[in-house]
């Protein structure tokens, strides 16, 4: 989202509460997959985005069961 939205990761940092060089260590931590959710909640703050965490299953678990959670994050 910070690159789609060309903001500076200083301007973000600002607006997390942390030095530059934080935020580009949390942005590393995110792409490893070693994030909290906290972290990611209050990221969604600093965009200005809503943090929505979802569990959709994977096909064979019902047929209907990933279209529908698909709506439903969606929505």
């Amino acid at each position: 989202m910070r690159e789609r939205s060309a903001l500076p990761q200083s301007e973000l940092a600002a607006r997390f509460g942390c030095t530059r060089q934080a935020w580009a260590q949390f942005e590393t931590s995110e792409a490893r997959g070693a994030i909290s959710l906290t972290s990611l909640r209050r990221a969604a703050d600093a965009l200005g985005c809503t943090f929505t965490y979802a569990l959709i299953p994977r096909e064979g678990r019902g047929e209907e069961a990933p279209s529908v959670a698909t709506v439903e994050v969606a929505r």
